[in-house]
This record gives structure tokens, sequence and C-alpha cells, in this order.
């Protein structure tokens, strides 16, 4: 089930990501400004 405090462990690990891997970051926003994500969603 879904709790508050897993939502501060993604936190966490996005903001660890973020620190360590800046690119893999951008590349992840590129693709969903290019709507990827929703366009897999929608398959």
């Amino acid at each position: 089930s879904y709790r508050i405090e897993d939502e501060y462990y993604l936190k966490d690990i996005i903001n660890n990501l973020n620190y360590k891997q800046p690119q893999v970051v951008k590349a992840v926003k590129n693709l969903s400004q290019e709507g990827y994500f929703n366009k897999r969603r929608n398959e």
C-alpha cells in the first residue's frame, strides 16, 4: 500500500540520482517533455 514514507523514500532516491547522475536525469526529463512516457502508457 502507498504510504507517505514511500514518497519520501522515492524523493530520496531521486535526489541521489540527481546528485550522482545528472545526465540520466536530463535524459529522462527530455523524454518526458517529448511525451515519450505518455505514448508508452497509451500503447
